[in-house]
């Protein structure tokens, strides 16, 4: 769909996520990384991590995201 100049100026200017997403982005994370933790070896080849890296990344905290995550 391209955007018209009328769609372009309601476009609502970028802004920080709203404390409720960000919430839900937490919970997705660590999700995630709970869930690599548990992947089977043969998976974890799939994807080009070793075990170590799989568990050093379900190690960290929730809040230690890379920095293009960051806003």
């Amino acid at each position: 769909m391209q955007m018209t100049s009328a769609t372009q100026s309601c476009a609502l200017p970028a802004s920080r996520p709203s404390i409720f997403l960000r919430i839900l982005q937490a919970m997705s994370l660590s999700r995630e990384r709970r869930d690599l933790r548990e992947l089977e070896p043969h998976l974890l080849d799939d994807i080009g991590i070793t075990r170590q890296d799989a568990l050093d990344e379900a190690d960290k905290p929730v809040w230690d995201v890379p920095r293009h995550w960051r806003m």
